[in-house]
C-alpha cells in the first residue's frame, strides 16, 4: 500500500514538474535567446534482495535543449559578420564625405579651376577672367582642405567609436564573469541554472560582433575566454584592456593591464582600429599626393610666366603648402588678379602660352601615369570601391548566419504546437497519477473498514 502512495505521489510531482516546464517554454516562445527546456523523467527503482522493482518516476533533470557545436558556428560567423558590417559602415559614410563636398567633388573643382585658365587664355587681359579664375581657385584650395577635415574628422569618429567598442568589451568579460559565478553556483548545488547559461550564449554571440575570440567550456559551463592567443577570463577573473594610442602616427593598440598587446582579430573594435590605422591614413596620403603633385605643377609652369604689371616671377600656390590641409593661393594674386601668369614674356600682355599650358595639364598623365581627373575620381571612388566588396561578403555572411539560425532554432526554439501537445500529455499522466492515488486511497479505506 504504501508504494501505491508513494508511486502515484512521484507521478504527481514529476507531471506537475513536466506541465510547469512546458508552461514555462509557452510564456517564453518570443523570448530573445531563450532555449526550451525539457523535463527528464527516469523510472526510480528500489534494489532488493528478490530483484529491482520499479518506484514510480522522478525529474531527473530540466534540460536545456541547444546544440553547441552550431552555437561555436554562430559565433565564428558573428566574428566576420561584425567586422564587414562596421567596416561597410564606415567606409558608406567616408563615401558621402567625400562626394558631397559643398556639392561638388574633387574632379570637378579642379576641371573648373583648368578651364578657367582655358578663359583666361582666350583673353589674357581681361580682369574679370582673371577675378573668376582666382574664384575657383579658392573654392579648389577649400574643396581639398575640406577634405581634409573630413577626413580628421572621421578618424576622431573612428578612435572614439573604437574607445567605446573597447569600453562594452571589457564590461562584457565583466558580465560574463558574474554569470560563471552563478553557473558555478548552480553546478556545485547539482542544480543547472539554464537562465544563466541562455544570458551568458548571448553575451558572447554580442562579444563576438565586437571582437575574435577563442573560448574553452568546463565541466561545470563556465567559460574561459582567449582574445588574440591571451586569456582574459578565466572563471571570475577578469583582464580588463586598456587602449594605448598614438593619434600623430595613427597607432592603435589594446593592452591588458599586465601590458601585454592584444590583436582584436576581427570584429566591430577591429573595424574601427583599422580606419583609424590604415583606412583613413591611406587615404589622407592619396590626397596629399594629389594635392602636392597639383601645386608642384601649377607652380613650375606659372613661375616662368609674367603678369600684367610687371616682371616678377610668381608661384600660383603657396610653395609652403604642400599637402591637402595646408593648401593656399600666393596672397599676391589674391590681392591683385593681375599678377596672374599668363604670358610667356615680359611686356607681351596678350601672350597666353602660360595659361594654355596650365590649361593643358588636365589631360597629361602626372601622378602614377594618370591625369588629376582621373586620380580624383579614383580617390573618390576608393571608399565606394571598398564598400562594395564588403557587400558582398556581408550577403555571404548573412546567409550562413540566417541558415545557422534556423538550424539553431529547430533544436532550442518554442513550437507552440509541439508545447501544447506535451502539456495535454504530462496533464493526463496528472491526472491519471491522481487516480492510482485516488485508488490506493479507496483500498486503504476498504482495509480499515475490515479491521
Amino acid at each position: 500500500m504504501r508504494s501505491i502512495f508513494e508511486i502515484s505521489t512521484r507521478g504527481l510531482l514529476s507531471a506537475r514538474t513536466a506541465a510547469e516546464t512546458v508552461s514555462n517554454n509557452i510564456a517564453n516562445a518570443q523570448t530573445p535567446g531563450f532555449s526550451r527546456r525539457r523535463a527528464v523523467l527516469t523510472e526510480e527503482v528500489q534494489r532488493l534482495q528478490s530483484g529491482v522493482f520499479g518506484k514510480g518516476v522522478s525529474v531527473s533533470e530540466i534540460q536545456r535543449l541547444r546544440d553547441g557545436l552550431i552555437d561555436q558556428q554562430i559565433i565564428r560567423n558573428e566574428h566576420q559578420l561584425g567586422d564587414f558590417s562596421e567596416k561597410a559602415n564606415l567606409f558608406r559614410l567616408m563615401e558621402t564625405a567625400l562626394i558631397s563636398v559643398d556639392g561638388a567633388g574633387l574632379d570637378a573643382s579642379m576641371r573648373k579651376f583648368f578651364d578657367s585658365f582655358s578663359d583666361l587664355s582666350t583673353n589674357p587681359q581681361d580682369i574679370n577672367l582673371r577675378n573668376i579664375l582666382i574664384s575657383d581657385a579658392v573654392s579648389l584650395t577649400e574643396t581639398f582642405r575640406s577634405l581634409d577635415s573630413n577626413l580628421d574628422e572621421f578618424s576622431d569618429q573612428a578612435l572614439q567609436t573604437a574607445n567605446g567598442k573597447l569600453e562594452r568589451v571589457n564590461t562584457l568579460l565583466q558580465d560574463l564573469a558574474a554569470l560563471n559565478g552563478e553557473i558555478a553556483n548552480s553546478s556545485a548545488d547539482n542544480n543547472p541554472n539554464n537562465n544563466a547559461f541562455d544570458r551568458q550564449t548571448e553575451k558572447l554571440k554580442e562579444l563576438a560582433g565586437l571582437v575574435e575570440f577563442n573560448s574553452l567550456v568546463s565541466d561545470q559551463g563556465t567559460i574561459e575566454i582567449r582574445i588574440g592567443g591571451v586569456s582574459v577570463l578565466n572563471g571570475r577573473q577578469v583582464s580588463a584592456m586598456k587602449a594605448e594610442i598614438d593619434e600623430g602616427n595613427n597607432i592603435y593598440r589594446v593592452r591588458m593591464d599586465g601590458g601585454k598587446v592584444i590583436e582584436p582579430g576581427k570584429g566591430e573594435l577591429a573595424a574601427n582600429i583599422f580606419m583609424f590605422s590604415e583606412g583613413v591614413p591611406d587615404l589622407r596620403e592619396q590626397l596629399d599626393n594629389i594635392a602636392g603633385t597639383f601645386i608642384d605643377s601649377v607652380n613650375s609652369i606659372h613661375s616662368t610666366g609674367y603678369g600684367l604689371n610687371d616682371n616678377v616671377l610668381r608661384n600660383f600656390f603657396d610653395p609652403t603648402s604642400s599637402s591637402a590641409g595646408n593648401m593656399r593661393i600666393e596672397q599676391q594674386l589674391i590681392n591683385d588678379p593681375s599678377n596672374i601668369a599668363a604670358s610667356s614674356m615680359v611686356g607681351e600682355a596678350g601672350n597666353n602660352d602660360i595659361a594654355l599650358a596650365i590649361s593643358s595639364l588636365q589631360n597629361e598623365k602626372v601622378l602614377g601615369n594618370q591625369t588629376f581627373n582621373t586620380n580624383a575620381v579614383q580617390f573618390m571612388s576608393t571608399p565606394g570601391l571598398r564598400l562594395s566588396e564588403l557587400n558582398q561578403k556581408i550577403d555571404s555572411a548573412t546567409a550562413s548566419k540566417e541558415f545557422l539560425t534556423v538550424r539553431q532554432e529547430q533544436t532550442a526554439g518554442v513550437s507552440i504546437d509541439e508545447e501544447l501537445g506535451d502539456l495535454i500529455r504530462f496533464q493526463n499522466a496528472f491526472q491519471a497519477s491522481a487516480r492510482v492515488l485516488d485508488t490506493g486511497r479507496q483500498m486503504f479505506d476498504t482495509l480499515l473498514s475490515i479491521a
